[in-house]
C-alpha cells in the first residue's frame, strides 16, 4: 500500500497534520526571513552625520558647507573637517569618530562607524551571509538525505538562533561577519526541510494549499519584522529578539516526526507505523488494521524493509506547482506509467511498448552539458536562468531599498511584505487560466515599468510638498510584480527539462539566483551615492527578462518532457486536457484515485 493512501485513511487534512504543519512552518519561515531581512535594519543608515566635533567647537566652523538645500539652509559635509579654518580651508578627514542623526538608536552603520570610505562594509556583511546561504544549498540537500530532515531541520533552527543570538554580543565587525556566514550556512537546511516536513503529511491535492499557506506565512514574517524593528531600534537588541527564541523550539526533538518517506527509504518502517497510530489517534480516526499489517511503500516503491525481489521499481520524479509527471518502469519493462497534474485533475497515462524502440533499453546519460549542447536547450537554459538571476535580485533589492525611505522605513518594509499575499494569491488562478509565459511577461514587465518610475520621480515638488508617497507606490507595485514573476518562474523552470536533466536545471537555476543574492546587497551601496543607480538597473533587467521570456514555451497543460527532443518541441506538444487525455498514439488514459508529489523547494 502507498503511503499518499494511508494518508487518506487517517483524513487528508487532519488535526494532525494542521498542528505539525504550523509547529514546523511558523519558526522555518519566520526565522529564515528575519534573518535574511534583518539588514534592513541592524545596517539601517543615519539621515545624516559629521566629523565629531571637540568640546567649544561649532559646525558652522568647523565642518565644510557642501550645498544648500531647497529652504536655503547649509548641508554640512560628513566625511572631511577643517584643520583650521581661521588660517585657511584646508580639509582632513574625521579624526575623532562621527555624530549621528538617525531615527534609530543604533545600527552596525554606527557602531563601528561604516561611513565614508567605509561604506560598502555594511553591505558586504550581507553578501558574506548569502555567499553561506550559496554554499549552505550545495550540502543541505545531501546532509538532510543522509541524517534525516527532522535532525538537519532542528539543528539548522538551533544552530541559527545560536549564531544570531552570538552576533549580536560580537564587538568587531570581522567578528560580525564570521558569525553572518555561519548563519547563513545554516539557513537552507531549515527553510528547504520545514517545507517538505510541513507538507508531506497532508495528500496530494491538499499540499498545494499547504505550499501557498507557507508563502502567506513568509510574507507574515516580513510583516511581523517591522514591528520587531520598530519596537526594538538598537541592532543588538533587535538581532537577540529575532535569533534567541528559535531555541524555545528544543521540545520540538520529541514533538516533530521525522519524515515518513525518509524513514520507508531508510527501512524504518516500525517507526512509519507509529506516527500513523498517532495521526489516526489526534484526527479520532479508526485506522483499518489492514493499513497497519501491510507493507507501506512511497510513490509505488517497496520499503526497504521488504524482502521481495520479484520486483523491482525505478522512479524519476519530476516536480512543479502546475504539472507533475512520475515515469515508472516494472522490471520486465512492459510498460511505462507517467501521472500528471492537469489543471488540478489526476491522470495516469500508461504507455504500452511493443518491441524494443530508442530510449527503451534504459534512460539516456544525461550530464549539466546537456543543458546547453542544443540551441533550443541552450536558449532555455540562458533565459530561464537570467529569469531567475533577475527575479532574486529585484527581489532582495527593493526589499533592502527601502532603508532609503527616511519618512518611514518601518510601514514601507510592513508594506512590502504585505503585498507579496495578493501576489501569492493571484498565482494559483492565474497559472492554471493563462499559463506561465504572458503572464511572467506581464508581471516582469510591471516591474520594470515601476521601479523606472521611481528614477523619475523628484524628492518634491517646487512647493515643497513630499512625493514619498509616490515613491512608495511605485515600490510597492514593483515588489507585487516581482513577487509573482518569481512565483510563476519557480514553477516553469523544472517543466522545461526532460526528466534526466531537471535536477540539473533546476540548479543551475537557484545557483543563478544565489548570485543574485549576493550581488542585491551591493546595490544598496550604489544608492547610497545615487538611487537612481539600482532603481535603473532593477527597471531595465525587469524589462529586458519579461520580452526574453517570450522565447520560452508555453508548458501549460502539457506532459512534462522525458527526452531532450521532447523538450525542445514544448512549444508544439499537444496540450491534455479532462476530455482529450493524452494525444500521444503510443499513451492510453486510465483514472487514478491518487498521485504521489515529492515537492521541493530552495
Amino acid at each position: 500500500m502507498e503511503l499518499d493512501d494511508v494518508l487518506f485513511e487517517i483524513g487528508d487534512f487532519g488535526l494532525y497534520q494542521n498542528l505539525i504543519f504550523w509547529l514546523v512552518s511558523i519558526p522555518g519561515n519566520f526565522f529564515v526571513s528575519w534573518h535574511i531581512m534583518a539588514t534592513v535594519f541592524t545596517a539601517a543608515w543615519p539621515s545624516s552625520y559629521h566629523c565629531s566635533l571637540a568640546e567649544g567647537q561649532h559646525k558652522n566652523q568647523s565642518i565644510p558647507v557642501e550645498e544648500y538645500d531647497e529652504n536655503g539652509e547649509p548641508v554640512y559635509g560628513s566625511c572631511h573637517m577643517y584643520v583650521n579654518s581661521s588660517v585657511d580651508n584646508t580639509t582632513t578627514q574625521c579624526t575623532d569618530g562621527w555624530d549621528y542623526q538617525a531615527e534609530f538608536q543604533e545600527s552596525i552603520v554606527t557602531q563601528w562607524d561604516l561611513v565614508c570610505d567605509q561604506t560598502a562594509l555594511s553591505q558586504i556583511s550581507q553578501s558574506i551571509y548569502m555567499v553561506g546561504v550559496m554554499i549552505g544549498s550545495l550540502v543541505a540537500g545531501y546532509l538532510s538525505d543522509r541524517f534525516g530532515r527532522k535532525t538537519v531541520f532542528l539543528v539548522c533552527l538551533w544552530s541559527l538562533g545560536i549564531f544570531g543570538t552570538l552576533t549580536a554580543v560580537t564587538q568587531t565587525f570581522v567578528g560580525y561577519c564570521i558569525l553572518k556566514f555561519l548563519a547563513g550556512l545554516v539557513q537552507p537546511g531549515a527553510l528547504v526541510t520545514q517545507f517538505i516536513l510541513s507538507t508531506e503529511l497532508y495528500t496530494p491535492n491538499k499540499r498545494v494549499y499547504a505550499g501557498f499557506i507557507s508563502c502567506i506565512i513568509w510574507a507574515f514574517g516580513m510583516m511581523l519584522l517591522a514591528v520587531i524593528g520598530y519596537l526594538f531600534q538598537h541592532w543588538r537588541a533587535f538581532q537577540i529578539i529575532i535569533s534567541a527564541p528559535a531555541l524555545l523550539t528544543f521540545y520540538y526533538y520529541w514533538t516533530i516526526p521525522e519524515s515518513m518517506r525518509w524513514l520507508l527509504s531508510k527501512g524504518r518502517t516500525a517507526e512509519v507505523r507509529k506516527i500513523l497510530r498517532l495521526a489516526a489517534k489526534v484526527n479520532r480516526v479508526k485506522l483499518p488494521e489492514k493499513v497497519l499489517s501491510q507493507e507501506i511503500s512511497v510513490d509505488g516503491q517497496e520499503s526497504t524493509s521488504r524482502k521481495d525481489d520479484s520486483e523491482t521499481t525505478e522512479n524519476h520524479l519530476g516536480t512543479s506547482n502546475g504539472a507533475i509527471e512520475m515515469n515508472s518502469k516494472s522490471s520486465d519493462e512492459s510498460k511505462v506509467t507517467g501521472v500528471t497534474l492537469v489543471n488540478g485533475t489526476k491522470e495516469i497515462n500508461v504507455l504500452e511498448k511493443s518491441g524494443k524502440t530508442e530510449d527503451e533499453e534504459k534512460d539516456p546519460e544525461y550530464n549539466c552539458l546537456h543543458l546547453v549542447r542544443t540551441p533550443k536547450m541552450a536558449l532555455h537554459t540562458t533565459v530561464i536562468a537570467f529569469a531567475w538571476f533577475v527575479s532574486s535580485l529585484v527581489y532582495y533589492g527593493l526589499s533592502y531599498h527601502a532603508m532609503f525611505f527616511d519618512e518611514n522605513v518601518y510601514a514601507v518594509f510592513f508594506l512590502a511584505g504585505a503585498v507579496e499575499i495578493p501576489a501569492y494569491a493571484l498565482l494559483m488562478p492565474l497559472v492554471a487560466r493563462w499559463g506561465r509565459r504572458w503572464p511572467s511577461c506581464i508581471f516582469f514587465i510591471l516591474s520594470g515599468l515601476t521601479c523606472g518610475g521611481v528614477v523619475f520621480i523628484p524628492e518634491g515638488t517646487a512647493d515643497g510638498s513630499s512625493l514619498f508617497w509616490i515613491k512608495m507606490v511605485l515600490l510597492l507595485l514593483g515588489k507585487f510584480g516581482i513577487t509573482a514573476a518569481y512565483g510563476i518562474i519557480y514553477v516553469w523552470a523544472p517543466e522545461l527539462y526532460p526528466t534526466l536533466l531537471r535536477n540539473f536545471g533546476f540548479s543551475v537555476c537557484e545557483f543563478s539566483a544565489s548570485l543574485a543574492g549576493i550581488v542585491a546587497p551591493l546595490t544598496v551601496i550604489a544608492a547610497h551615492n545615487n538611487i537612481v543607480i539600482p532603481f535603473t538597473i532593477f527597471g531595465s533587467l525587469s524589462l529586458l527578462a519579461g520580452l526574453l521570456t517570450l522565447l520560452l514555451p508555453e508548458t501549460k497543460d502539457k506532459a512534462l518532457p522525458r527526452t531532450i527532443k521532447e523538450a525542445e518541441n514544448l512549444a508544439k506538444a499537444p496540450r491534455i486536457t479532462k476530455s482529450t487525455g493524452s494525444t500521444r498514439k503510443d499513451v492510453v488514459d486510465e483514472p487514478v484515485s491518487y498521485d504521489s508529489v515529492c515537492t521541493q523547494t530552495e
